[in-house]
């Protein structure tokens, strides 16, 4: 019998047993109603596959609850009642005998009564045939809660007809029990009680016994992820019985996928239940299921007996308890398993020397099984790289080229480092990383063992065409020289590296206020268009040339030489750019000074004034070139005789100081003040004045050295005659004399001067 089928009996009628004993299969049916009635019970037929039956009891319980019995006597005579209120039962089968051992009937009126005895008064006047149950002459019984049963065991001549598939129906009739004694004139009224109970089947019978065991082996208990294993599964039945309804779980567990079985069909991969169906005593079935193995770490797979229609001694089916031997498990170990796979990309593969370069890694766990621990990364940057920084997911170690990445999640977990890198050299650079280390297994590969078919390396290269770095200097051997002096320019341009190149022009046009001389070129210099012819330049070398010019103007003045062209890239610098930051290109800046020629002329608009007569001296500046002159200061301190008065200089001449400052004064130009002077004194006064001070060189004089012969200086002087500054006082001694009276005049001739007066 199915186990299902055999569980879903046991559940619906209830089992006992003992491990090794008899069993007990017990069906209760039960009933109720009132009493007129017949009800059909259905019952299964015992199943002979489950063992020799015994016996079969038919266990029959009556009970009744409560009704009435009412009496009344409506005789002339008082009268005696005994009244019985219950129900009987009893059982019948048109499918199955109903006899006992004495072939006697089985549950054949099992009585269910309650009784009463009533002494009744005589006919009090409620009416013949009428029933008034209230005393003297009426009562009532009122049935209560009573039981009966009956209990036999069927003849076992007739198990026949209780054994086998499919149901059987047994009757229970119920009927009425009401009597009041039959006296005449009493009469009588019912209410019947429910009627209820059940009727009980129970099979005894010794179970077929086979004592099930199972083993269980594997043909790989180590094997790695993907690789497919066969499990054996070997059921054996050690009797003493054939088994009949064997089944046997094994579901595969996560881990295990499942591929094939020889079963034939009798296992289902869904459900794990292989159906062995009967098993003979002594013999032995073998079901091997092959699977594919999809996960790590240990995986244990358990098969056991889930089905047996006989009893096992030692052991019963679908407990799961390992300990018995109908159930047996295999272990398998499977190594972590990863597979790692790495890219490297570079965002520039053809970068000009001393460009930076992005080298990114990217580290792939494709694996469905594990996530990868301790993984790192070894890239050591090649000779031409040079490294500069890293961004991304993990720490890198530029000194040992090791990327620490760490973790690597399961299911396309990816992990990312961005190497920026200078390419120090031309011509291409291979640049290899690969896995070095991880703590499980890689599926397709092995860390660090330079294998470059393997998905976990990749290398990329980059290429960076010829080039050379030249580098200009240029200086000079005087750069304060003076107008007219000759100068030599050094030009000196360098090949940095790393290679060698060719057609080097330099280009120096030499600017204004420089006339070219000559150079040391040999030729190679064109003086009209500037340019130096170089030619070749190896890498590490140098060439100079000296250009010699004269200085024919003044302030500052820059030659500027930058390289014009090179057969190769220059990585910091771009040929005839004229970009004075590049290394290329170099100035060098003289200062000239700048010269003019001061000359001062100074008059007088009277030579001859007498004293205390204004005179006006003029004062001219004059710059004769070739330069504008500036910071020019004039000295025209009066002299002893000379008083200032005023000047037309518009608050530039200081008359405390005698500074006029004039400023600036372009060449070939002139500038003027007057001075209004009063003459204080006589004889001849001399008025000098200078120029006190100028920014710039002055070719024939010095400023402020009181120098008379020198143009920057000239005086004017004036004549002024002798001069007497008579004053006459008078006074008298009395100005109101009288008449007569003598009075005296005193008269005083004073000289204020200047001069002594004669012939007063």
């Amino acid at each position: 019998m199915n186990k299902k089928i055999l569980l879903f009996i046991l559940l619906l009628t209830g089992i006992s047993s003992s491990l090794f004993g008899q069993v007990t299969i017990s069906q209760t049916k039960n009933f109720t109603g009132n009493p007129g009635y017949s009800k059909n019970l259905v019952y299964n037929k015992f199943d002979p596959t489950l063992g020799t039956l015994t016996s079969i009891r038919i266990i029959f319980n009556l009970n009744t609850t409560g009704g009435y019995l009412s009496v009344d006597n409506d005789g002339a005579d008082p009268a005696t009642t005994t009244v019985e209120l219950g129900a009987t039962g009893r059982l019948s089968s048109s499918d199955v005998p109903l006899i006992n051992a004495s072939f006697q009937p089985i549950g054949d009126n099992v009585t269910v009564s309650t009784g009463e005895t009533f002494n009744l008064a005589a006919e009090n006047g409620d009416g013949q045939g009428n029933v008034d149950p209230n005393p003297p002459d009426g009562a009532t019984h009122t049935g209560g809660t009573d039981t009966g049963n009956t209990s036999d065991f069927v003849n076992s001549a007739v198990f026949a007809n209780y054994s086998g598939t499919g149901t059987y129906t047994i009757d229970m009739i119920a009927s009425s029990i009401i009597d009041f004694g039959g006296v005449g004139g009493v009469e009588g009224s019912f209410g019947p009680p429910v009627v209820g109970g059940d009727v009980t089947i129970v099979y005894t019978y010794t179970p077929f016994s086979s004592d099930l065991s199972l083993s269980k082996t594997v043909s790989n208990s180590t094997p790695d992820a993907g690789d497919d294993i066969t499990f054996t599964i070997t059921l054996t039945n050690n009797g003493p019985d054939d088994a009949v309804g064997v089944a046997v779980e094994d579901i595969l567990p996560s881990g295990l996928t499942y591929k094939s079985d020889n079963s034939g069909g009798a296992y289902n991969s869904s459900t794990g239940i292989w159906a062995v169906g009967n098993l003979a005593n002594g013999s032995n079935t073998t079901l091997q299921i092959t699977a594919t193995v999809t996960g790590t770490g240990t995986i244990v797979n358990t098969a056991q007996v889930s089905a047996s229609t006989n009893n096992d001694p030692d052991s019963t089916p679908g407990n799961n308890v390992p300990s018995e031997d109908d159930q047996d498990s295999e272990t398998i170990t499977v190594p972590a398993l990863v597979d790692l796979e790495l890219d490297k990309s570079v965002d520039n593969s053809s970068p000009n020397y001393k460009d930076n370069v992005v080298f990114t890694i990217t580290v792939t766990n494709t694996s469905t099984y594990d996530n990868a621990t301790g993984v790192q990364v070894k890239d050591i940057l090649p000779a031409g790289l040079t490294y500069l920084s890293s961004s991304g997911d993990g720490t890198y170690n530029s000194s040992t080229g090791v990327w620490t990445v760490g973790t690597v999640d399961r299911n396309n977990g990816s992990r990312t480092m961005h190497i920026t890198a200078r390419m120090d050299a031309t011509g291409s650079v291979e640049n290899f990383a690969q896995i070095s280390a991880c703590n499980e297994n890689d599926s397709d590969s092995t860390p660090d063992n330079g294998d470059s078919g393997e998905d976990d390396d990749d290398k990329v290269t980059v290429t960076a065409a010829q080039s050379a770095d030249l580098r200009l200097e240029k200086t000079v051997n005087n750069s304060s020289p003076n107008l007219n002096e000759n100068v030599t320019f050094t030009i000196t341009v360098t090949n940095d590296g790393p290679d060698n190149t060719a057609n080097v022009t330099v280009k120096d046009i030499l600017p204004g206020g420089l006339g070219y001389q000559s150079d040391n070129s040999g030729g190679s210099y064109n003086s009209t268009t500037g340019i130096w012819t170089v030619g070749n330049l190896a890498s590490g070398a140098s060439a100079s040339i000296q250009i010699t010019a004269k200085v024919n103007a003044t302030g500052s003045i820059t030659n500027t030489a930058q390289v014009n062209a090179s057969d190769l890239y220059d990585p910091d610098s771009t040929p005839g750019n004229n970009i004075s930051s590049e290394d290329d290109q170099d100035s060098e800046t003289i200062t000239v000074p700048r010269i003019i020629d001061l000359s001062l002329q100074k008059t007088v608009d009277n030579a001859t004034p007498n004293i205390q007569d204004n005179v006006v001296f003029t004062i001219t500046v004059t710059n004769d070139g070739p330069d504008n002159a500036s910071g020019i200061e004039v000295k025209d301190v009066l002299p002893s005789g000379l008083a200032y008065v005023s000047d037309n200089s518009g608050g530039a001449y200081n008359s405390s100081t005698g500074i006029w400052t004039v400023g600036s004064l372009a060449s070939s130009s002139n500038t003027s003040i007057q001075i209004t002077a009063r003459v204080t004194g006589t004889g001849t006064i001399e008025n000098t004045a200078q120029v006190q001070s100028c920014y710039d060189n002055d070719t024939d004089s010095t400023p402020g050295n009181n120098v008379p012969s020198e143009d920057d200086q000239d005086s004017a002087s004036i004549t002024v005659p002798a001069s007497a500054d008579l004053r006459l006082t008078k006074t008298v001694n009395n100005s109101s004399p009288h008449l007569g009276d003598d009075i005296t005049f005193t008269i005083t001739v004073t000289n204020d001067g200047p001069d002594q007066a004669t012939n007063v």
